[in-house]
């Protein structure tokens, strides 16, 4: 056992290591941007894929001694790939597929060790279960994760801050080669095995596995996946690995392309696995059904937020709805696991899935769609693959319990409380990540608690306990923080209702309990007319809110609230149907086909309709609200038509039914809207073009002319990419010379390029030469004078093509114009080599105001590259713009190594103009410049407690420098 258990251990954390390894060393190679990690993991999974395969051809076709040779010579062979990092010889050329150059580069580098570390956990616990027939090999699965999840978490805050990239390199090098050394120790001595014993499994593993498999199952070893199984298996692996990369390009896209953002997403998808597959007991399908409940309408509101949302709220919200996607997947995924005997078969479609979900993220995906498009499938898969797991087990079968539902219910009002109460008073001063930490942590307390009450529901005596802690903590949390953070803030009135939250939430829960056990064990007349009465009252509700909605309109709807009025109409109709139905449940309801017509069509009317719609149309987030109606409503026609029907006989599922299609058909309504929102037309702003390939999505649009308090400011085009803009031009005449966004004649930019005309005049006399890191618009050329030349660098073709056809930044100046294409640092550094330097007067470097960060442009060795570039006594301008990273200790890094001093410049909004506020930092080596009149009126002084950060190519990090 303890072999395996070391050799399996070391494979998976080598498995895992060399992933954020090899892409952050290959980043900079292709721009850094999301698409790279995309690919790499596209790369990852289909290795994975093969190496899962050939465990079990090989396991199924070949004798055991055979397979021992086969799988030593392969180890052996693999060893020649070290070291594994690549020659400068793989470098892109600017005519070459990005991703198909990934993908032949990580073949040619870590392909053969990673096909070898993929199939030591299938093969290795195959073997296992050869020399030691009598125990469980799913426990080294476990392990193998565990070895996996330590690898994740260990290379961004360990490996990658205290060693650089060729020591990371080397020790992954040296730590295979023991690999190899202890998966040796274990394949030699199965070489001594003539009579291969057949698997027996003891009591308690057959136990084991009986719970994982369905339960009218006689023969847990007689038990063969049948084709829908085999699907299902698929299907969930299919859509949990789509989320998890569509996930990873939402956070990559917005903030940068880092192994932590890598890291993070990754390492939450391996503990959904480590979590569902330890013990069926972890996964409560009820909770966390109820979690991907509330975490769809959340995602919709990122969505469709987008880069106004601060990074914290979207690292953490994007992170729980991966891990709710993931849990629900997964969770269903290790509850049809199959006996060990196909336990090959079972890993080789779980990675066969994870291959296909990685293909329609990095390939499928960029092909058919103009928009980041994918997060929203994947996510609406992920349910809809969900609820078919749900369905292949028939849950609805399964009496919902009343203690969980009660104490959902409560928490759902303990949160209202709490929204009127603490969030609302404190949501206008409270910073992102203490609103995030004070709501998030209140939010996992009760979603903890909802688990704990799932588990415990043989345990009544327990469960009380569990909820009034529940309640006290959620409660002592709020009050706790808030008085440490904002003490001031904090009044009685607040202090008060805590208090009693906490004191009368649990009270309430067990009353409930209480009640609702008296009442399923009384006569079930009593709960039918209970019912009853709730849906008639609630039809009174909404006739009497139809008619005063009405007086107050003097009977003329506007359009927007006619939907509403036709369905309190139909409340309002069907009130006296509801008064009979409810009074005479003896005469009446046999004659409309044995009372099916009230549990079929009036308790869904008046749950659903008359119990919310009326106020989920007044709400901005009615999806959300919704779900929770539809919930309550499904709970209630179950409960009530399981007492008409009496404890004899199966349960109807409403209580399954109602929310689960409520939530696909919402969820897919509202991606709906925000997709077709996104290339939506309307009277102000016409979406002219949309792209997307490797580098990105352009969207380009014309927004009219307005009227800005008097006055007028011209048509424009407005270039975006991915959620930021790069840029406008007018259409006017006159202003579509002018340089606007980031580019104002007062920006860094602007000034530099000022004085660099200036300063090349009063030298030699020569034009001005001006070099552009990030093509956009072209709205730098609009500087241009006759004579002078501007070259501009941009690694997306797309960009070029824009600049060429619906901006004409290049073509109205009078400046002589270039564009190359491919990542400056590579262009650059082979026009060094070719002894191409341009000898620019001014060199600017405006990639970091884009999606994704290219790291690689600000270290000191590309900071030498400038250098060369840049004529004596040059201007190297770097846009630090930036919503989320402070970018200012890494600028003066740079002129720390060159030895200039580096000038803060920064200018404000001005809308008649279309200049936006912008900051720049201009290195140079001359003492002068600072003294020139117009840069020092613009630029800001450093502090001496200003940190300087000094990042190579080995090292760079990005928590120096985040602004949460």
């Amino acid at each position: 056992m303890f072999r395996f258990a070391v050799t399996i251990f070391v494979s998976a954390f080598l498995l895992f290591q060399v992933q954020p390894l090899i892409g952050r060393f290959i980043l900079p190679w292709f721009g850094g941007g999301p698409s790279i990690w995309t690919s790499c993991m596209l790369f990852f999974q289909i290795l994975l894929l093969g190496g899962y395969l050939y465990a079990h051809l090989i396991s199924i076709n070949l004798r055991l001694r055979t397979q021992v040779m086969t799988h030593l010579s392969l180890l052996t062979a693999s060893l020649f790939f070290l070291p594994i990092s690549p020659t400068d010889s793989w470098k892109p050329a600017s005519d070459q597929s990005p991703l198909l150059q990934i993908l032949l580069l990580l073949l040619a580098t870590v392909g053969g060790p990673y096909f070898m570390l993929s199939s030591t956990g299938p093969l290795m616990q195959k073997w296992f279960s050869h020399a030691s027939p009598g125990k469980s090999p799913y426990r080294l699965y476990a392990l193998s994760n565990i070895g996996s999840l330590l690898a994740l978490l260990s290379y961004p805050f360990i490996f990658e801050p205290w060693l650089t990239l060729h020591q990371q390199v080397s020790s992954w090098s040296m730590v295979y080669v023991a690999y190899v050394a202890l998966a040796a120790w274990c394949a030699i001595p199965l070489w001594k095995i003539r009579n291969i014993p057949a698997p027996v499994f003891s009591g308690e593993d057959i136990s084991k596995a009986a719970a994982t498999v369905t339960s009218d199952t006689p023969d847990v070893q007689a038990v063969r996946p049948g084709i829908g199984t085999l699907l299902l298996w698929l299907g969930l692996a299919a859509c949990s690995s789509a989320m998890l990369l569509s996930t990873t390009n939402q956070l990559c896209i917005d903030v940068a392309t880092v192994p932590f953002l890598w890291v993070l997403p990754l390492s939450l998808y391996l503990i959904s696995f480590i979590i569902c597959f330890d013990s069926p007991q972890w996964y409560d399908r009820r909770a966390y059904g109820m979690l991907l409940m509330l975490c769809a309408p959340i995602a919709c509101w990122l969505i469709s937020e987008g880069a106004d949302v601060n990074i914290t709220k979207q690292v953490v919200l994007y992170s729980t709805i991966l891990f709710a996607c993931c849990m629900t997947c997964h969770g269903e995924l290790a509850g049809c696991k199959p006996h060990p005997k196909y336990l090959t078969l079972f890993y080789v479609l779980i990675s066969a899935g994870g291959a296909l979900g990685g293909t329609f993220v990095a390939i499928v995906a960029p092909y058919l769609f103009h928009g980041y498009w994918e997060y929203h499938i994947s996510l609406v898969a992920c349910c809809t693959m969900t609820l078919i797991a749900w369905c292949t087990q028939r849950i609805w079968l399964q009496k919902p319990s009343a203690e969980l539902w009660c104490c959902a219910a409560v928490v759902i009002g303990h949160i209202a409380v709490v929204w009127h109460y603490v969030y609302a008073p404190f949501s206008d001063f409270i910073n992102a990540t203490n609103e995030t930490t004070l709501f998030g942590v209140y939010a996992a307390i009760h979603f903890l608690g909802l688990l704990i009450t799932g588990v415990l529901t043989q345990r009544p005596r327990l469960q009380m306990i569990a909820w009034i802690v529940l309640f006290v903590v959620s409660s002592a949390w709020l009050l706790g923080f808030s008085r440490w953070k904002f003490p001031a803030r904090i009044d009685t009135q607040i202090q008060t209702v805590l208090v009693l939250a906490a004191i009368l939430s649990p009270i309430t829960t067990i009353s409930l309990s209480w009640l609702c056990r008296k009442l399923s064990s009384s006569a079930s007349a009593w709960r039918f007319f209970l019912a009853g009465l709730v849906h008639v009252a609630a039809s009174l509700v909404c006739g009497f809110l139809f008619y005063q909605e009405w007086n107050a309109t003097n009977g003329m709807p506007d359009v927007q609230h006619q939907r509403m009025y036709l369905f309190l109409m139909a409340v309002a109709a069907l009130f006296p149907l509801a008064v009979a139905g409810h009074l005479w449940p003896s005469g009446f309801q046999e004659v409309i086909s044995s009372r099916f017509f009230t549990v079929g069509l009036i308790y869904p009317l008046m749950s659903v309709v008359a119990g919310g719609l009326y106020y989920l149309n007044q709400m901005e987030d009615w999806q959300a609200i919704s779900l929770l109606f539809t919930t309550a409503a499904g709970l209630m026609m179950e409960w009530s038509s399981s007492g008409f029907r009496g404890p004899q006989h199966a349960s109807l599922g409403f209580w399954f039914w109602v929310p689960s299609i409520t939530l696909l058909l919402l969820l897919s309504n509202r991606l709906a809207e925000i997709v077709k929102s996104d290339n939506e037309s309307t009277a102000s702003i016409s979406t002219i073009h949309t792209s997307r390939n490797f580098y990105g999505v352009l969207r380009v649009r014309h927004e009219a002319a307005e009227d800005d308090d008097g006055d007028f400011i011209p048509a424009k085009k407005a270039l975006t990419h991915g959620q930021i803009r790069h840029g406008f031009q007018f259409d006017d005449d006159y202003w579509k010379r002018q340089p606007t966004t980031y580019y104002g004649r007062e920006s860094g930019i602007g000034l530099a390029i000022l004085n660099g005309r200036q300063h090349a005049q009063e030298t030699d006399q020569h034009a001005l030469r001006v070099g552009v890191v990030g093509l956009g618009t072209g709205t730098i050329a609009a500087y241009g004078e006759p004579g002078e030349y501007f070259r501009f660098y941009d690694i997306n073709p797309d960009v070029a093509k824009l600049s060429d056809t619906i901006f004409t930044y290049l073509k109205d100046t009078a400046a002589k114009t270039e564009v190359v294409i491919g990542d400056a640092r590579i262009v650059m550094e082979r026009e060094i080599a070719a002894g191409q330097n341009q000898q620019f007067d001014v060199l600017a470097i405006d990639a970091f105001s884009s999606d994704a960060i290219p790291v690689h442009l600000l270290t000191n060795e590309c900071g030498d590259i400038y250098r060369q570039h840049l004529r004596p006594g040059g201007i190297l301008a770097i846009h630090i713009s930036n919503r989320f990273l402070d970018l200012n200790p890494v600028s003066r890094g740079m002129a720390d190594h060159l030895g200039w001093q580096a000038i803060r410049i920064e200018n404000g909004n001005d809308n008649l103009t279309g200049v936006f506020s912008s900051t720049w930092i201009l290195l140079t080596s001359r003492k002068d410049l600072i003294t020139d009149p117009d840069i020092e009126e613009h630029s800001e002084p450093w502090l001496d407690e200003d940190p300087i950060l000094h990042w190579t190519d080995d090292y760079s990090g990005l928590w120096q420098i985040l602004t949460f």
